[in-house]
């Protein structure tokens, strides 16, 4: 069964414009997450970018849409059907994160939601 939430903090190159997914540090939670979105193949997915509070809110938006539609292509590379990847969207800054955490890399990550 699918949670309502699966979010993984990735590393992605401050240079913009690319915002790639370490995929040798990040393997195993990449591997994870394409296994349980095969477990449940009917289940649509949105996946949604963040950024930490540095950068002004145009690059942050920007650099969001990149890493999200980074992980979409890494997705659909590994073999998750480009029609359920329902919204791909990047959200800026999490403005529910405060002090350090603002600055962290829970700051800086992708979430897949179903």
């Amino acid at each position: 069964l699918i949670s309502d939430k699966i979010s993984f903090g990735f590393l992605f190159s401050i240079t913009i414009p690319d915002a790639e997914i370490d995929t040798k540090i990040y393997a195993e939670e990449l591997d994870a997450m394409v296994r349980l979105l095969n477990e449940v193949p009917d289940t649509p997915v949105r996946i949604y970018g963040y950024a930490d509070h540095s950068g002004t809110e145009q690059i942050n938006k920007r650099l969001t849409q990149q890493r999200a539609e980074a992980l979409r292509d890494y997705l659909i590379d590994k073999g998750i059907a480009p029609e359920r990847i329902k919204t791909v969207k990047g959200m800026g800054i999490d403005s529910s994160l405060s002090g350090g955490e603002a600055y962290s890399l829970k700051a800086r990550r992708v979430e897949v939601l179903r």
